[in-house]
């Protein structure tokens, strides 16, 4: 696992350098209420956010080895390949 660090300084510290794309999926009632979205950061590593309101201003910072690391495991872990 990535020690949280994006070269010498967090990920957390760099900037947006993409636009998100948006992954929609088991809709709540309201199409746009179940989509995560994800953009680049400078430097590498990604920002996820969540499109519900109450997920409004919030992220998660992960680098390139977490996001690999998590969507091996989510589709193990269901019996799912690509």
């Amino acid at each position: 696992m990535s020690d949280g660090t994006n070269g010498t300084e967090s990920l957390y510290d760099s900037l947006v350098a993409g636009p998100y794309s948006q992954f929609c999926g088991g809709n709540s009632g309201n199409n746009m209420e179940s989509c995560v979205k994800i953009a680049d950061l400078a430097g590498g590593g990604y920002s996820l956010t969540d499109s519900k309101p109450e997920g409004a201003g919030r992220e998660l910072r992960m680098s390139e080895d977490e996001v690999i690391t998590f969507a091996r495991g989510f589709l193990k872990e269901r019996g799912l390949s690509l």
